[in-house]
This record gives C-alpha cells, sequence and structure tokens, in this order.
C-alpha cells in the first residue's frame, strides 16, 4: 500500500495533537486535583466516588448527632448527680428529724431547709440543653417535665400527687449514631422521679413535701404519717426506692456515654477510609503525573521536530 505525502504529514500532525491534548489532559487534572470530572471519563471510578461520598455524608451527619447525643448525656449526667447529692442531704435530714428529742421549732428549721431542696430538685427536673428542650420530659420535651400549678388541698396525699405530676412522656428521643446503632439521649422523668403505685404516680416531689408539712406540724386526713418519727420511717422508705432508681438511671446514662465515644472513633475511621477511597478514585497521583508529563513532553519534542524535519523535505533532496 503506497502512502501519500499529504497522508503522512496528517498522521504526523495528529499526532502531535493528541499528545499536546494529553499533557493539557493532565494539567488540567493537577490544577483541579481531580482525575475524574465527569462519569464517561472512568465510570468506575466514578460510581466508587459517589458511593464512598455518600456514606462520608452519612458519616458525618453521624458523627454531629453523636455530638448532641453527648452534649445531652453529659447535662443529663450532671442533673442527675445533683439529684442525688439533693437527695442525700434530704435523707440525712429525714434521720435528723426521726429524733424524738427534737422540738417543733427543730423540726420546722429542717422543714425550711428541705423546702430549699425541693425547689433545687424540680429545677433540676426540669432542666434544659443549649437547644431549649427539657431534658426530663421524654419526646414532649418543649414542656417541662413537672409542670407544678396550684396548692394541694387540705393537706391530702393524693392531692400532691396530682399537683407534683409528672406531666412529659414516658417516651424518650432517640438518635442514629452510627448505621447499626441508634441510641437513646433522654432519661424520662417518670422513671427517674417517680413510683408507680396509681395514678397519677407518686413522686418524690410528693413524698417530700408530705414530709416538710408534717416537720411543720400538719397531718394527712386518711395517712399513716401521724407522728415525725413515723413519717420518717413511711416516707423515707418510697424516697429510698426512687434514690436508688437514680442511681441506676445515672449508671446506665455513663454506660450510654462510653458507647458514643467508642462509636464517634469508629466513624472517624470509617470517614477516613471514605476520603481515602474517594481521593483514589477520582483524585491525581501528582508523582505519577508529573513524572507522565515530564515522559510525553519529551515525545512530543521528539515529535514536533521529526514533524518540522520531514516538513522541508521536497523531491529535490532525493535527486
Amino acid at each position: 500500500m503506497r502512502v501519500s505525502t499529504n497522508m503522512f504529514f496528517s498522521k504526523n500532525l495528529d499526532n502531535v495533537l493528541k499528545q499536546q491534548n494529553e499533557i493539557l489532559n493532565l494539567q488540567s487534572q493537577m490544577a483541579t486535583g481531580l482525575r475524574v470530572n465527569k462519569a464517561s471519563d472512568d465510570p468506575f471510578a466514578k460510581t466508587t466516588f459517589l458511593a464512598s461520598n455518600e456514606a462520608l455524608v452519612m458519616t458525618n451527619q453521624f458523627q454531629r448527632n453523636i455530638d448532641y447525643a453527648q452534649s445531652r448525656g453529659k447535662l443529663i449526667d450532671t442533673s442527675i448527680g445533683a439529684m442525688t447529692d439533693v437527695m442525700t442531704n434530704v435523707k440525712e435530714r429525714m434521720i435528723q428529724a426521726a429524733n424524738d428529742t427534737l422540738s417543733a421549732a427543730d423540726r420546722r428549721n429542717i422543714a425550711a431547709e428541705l423546702r430549699v431542696n425541693l425547689q433545687q430538685l424540680l429545677n433540676t427536673a426540669n432542666v434544659r440543653d443549649e437547644t431549649g428542650r427539657f431534658v426530663f420530659a421524654g419526646i414532649t420535651d418543649d414542656t417541662p417535665a413537672f409542670n407544678v400549678e396550684g396548692q394541694p388541698v387540705n393537706n391530702d396525699p393524693a392531692a400532691l400527687n396530682d399537683l407534683y405530676k409528672f406531666t412529659g412522656s414516658e417516651s424518650v428521643n432517640e438518635l442514629q449514631i452510627s448505621r447499626e446503632i441508634k441510641i437513646p439521649i433522654d432519661v424520662s422523668g417518670k422513671e427517674l422521679l417517680t413510683l408507680e403505685d396509681g395514678d397519677p404516680a407518686t413522686s418524690y416531689f410528693s413524698l417530700l413535701q408530705q414530709t416538710i408539712d408534717v416537720l411543720e406540724g400538719n397531718t394527712f386526713s386518711g395517712s399513716p404519717v401521724q407522728t415525725a418519727k413515723n413519717a420518717m420511717d413511711v416516707l423515707g422508705s418510697k424516697m429510698d426506692e426512687i434514690f436508688d432508681k437514680t442511681l441506676v438511671a445515672r449508671t446506665r446514662v455513663g454506660a450510654r456515654l462510653r458507647q458514643v465515644e467508642e462509636t464517634q472513633l469508629a466513624n472517624l475511621t470509617l470517614a477516613t477510609q471514605y476520603e481515602m477511597t474517594s481521593g483514589k478514585a477520582v483524585g491525581v497521583d501528582f508523582t505519577k503525573s508529573v513524572s507522565e508529563i515530564a515522559r510525553m513532553q519529551l515525545s512530543l519534542e521528539a515529535a514536533q521536530r521529526a514533524y518540522s524535519q520531514f516538513s522541508k523535505l521536497s523531491v529535490f533532496n532525493f535527486l
């Protein structure tokens, strides 16, 4: 087959232009840091990139959920700790109040201190997080856990239970912190501070209020707590049950915080892997690209010299 001079020129010119385009393409990739800009460049690499990037976005959302879960969990842990401190003081004062040698004035002084403790506990039970949500109100966390309004009628224990009634939800908020793990981020005030002995349930607050009233010299119709000593025994026993529940709840919160921390570290490892996979799929290997450009430039220069020399030839060079 005979190859015409024009065909030879055209083939060499195409080769020069092709190498120039390849160099420009590599230089463009190095400028953007991306080897694949559209699916047609490398369909498999683009699919890998999209999958890894989607997983990375999801993992980052899990990490944001963890940040909130940690913040809320630490607040709950601190709050329950504050409750148990106050409850410990209440128990000590109740033991003191059961002493038969105390005068009525002594018991009223103890009652005054317990009123302060009662308000401290109510404030803590209705604590809010940084977003203004009530952390012990369950899923209805836009309202207080214990919404106290009015006064008890005739020092009636049932009326006190209704006055200090839990007004939140037993169901708690949950957050997904990894693909496999969803955790509760709340502790319901009902679980924490009430006894399931009726409707409404007896709360620590109503028991403490009864204690205060007895120490102030009041009695309750139909109630076995007719004397201070008897009151401290009967009411104290129920308050101890609730105190034990707060200790168990705090232990669970601590375990949950440890699980959240472990998951956070695992997510960080996954995020790093996803970033590396994504980068390898569509990113530029700069060392390899620099070497490739240098090799292609040498090849291009040789092709350009050959083309230039051949273009100067004519039939007279062969006569």
